[in-house]
């Protein structure tokens, strides 16, 4: 995985990063969806500061990681995307 040109210009990060980054999220990424196939938000069953957190992690880990999300994952980021005032910016 190449570093993002735009965060190249600013830092660097030391070379193998992103492979420990992505390998460390690939490790823990099932209790995330064990999570979600048992509760509607990431912290039980109201909206809460972790899933603001977890909907940027779960979107850049689908597109960074290019992985498909499980049914109920994508559920959930599609439910968080619902709510009034969930202001998000697609990027391409």
């Amino acid at each position: 995985m190449a570093q993002s040109t735009q965060l190249k210009a600013i830092y660097t990060w030391p070379d193998g990063t992103s492979l420990a980054a992505k390998a460390q999220l690939d490790k823990h990424m099932p209790q995330v969806w064990q999570w979600l196939s048992a509760r509607s938000f990431i912290a039980g069953d109201r909206f809460t500061w972790a899933d603001i957190y977890y909907h940027s992690l779960l979107r850049w880990y689908e597109r960074i990681a290019k992985v498909e999300l499980p049914p109920p994952v994508v559920a959930y980021l599609h439910r968080l995307e619902q709510r009034p005032h969930f202001a998000i910016e697609k990027v391409n």
